[in-house]
């Protein structure tokens, strides 16, 4: 079995341990194998990799690059790829107003169920804000 690598789309890490520039992705690969970095970032638009470090911590967004990682990562590691690639989208939604029908059951569920459905979210917590 071949070694495996974590790619992680839109995602990077802060920091380079060194830029290669004109290369291609499997250039990058094959060198982050040859010289022991356990990642790089590609970015296709630059040709450019960029080698990272151990630590494979704070990963932040980043839509131009793809992040790979050699596997299997440590459990800590593991945990921090699989929450930056599944990061759920959680909104919260202030509405302020007078007092109408927003405390029937009915009219709170169709605006939740509409936020959910138009925004992606996985949650949604309304606040109301009465006009006095």
């Amino acid at each position: 079995a071949g070694l495996q690598w974590a790619v992680l789309e839109g995602k990077d890490l802060p920091g380079c341990s060194l830029l290669r520039v004109e290369a291609s992705e499997e250039l990058c690969r094959a060198e982050a194998l040859a010289k022991g970095f356990p990642g790089f970032a590609w970015s296709p638009a630059s040709q450019q990799c960029c080698f990272k470090p151990d630590g494979l911590f704070n990963i932040v967004d980043d839509p131009g690059v793809t992040l790979h990682i050699r596997e299997p990562p440590s459990d800590e590691q593991g945990r921090r790829l699989a929450q930056a690639s599944h990061k759920p989208l959680r909104l919260a939604v202030c509405i302020r107003g007078e007092v109408r029908g927003f405390h029937r059951p009915e009219v709170h569920s169709s605006i939740q169920d509409r936020l959910l459905l138009t925004s992606g979210a996985s949650e949604v917590k309304i606040f109301y804000v009465l006009n006095l």
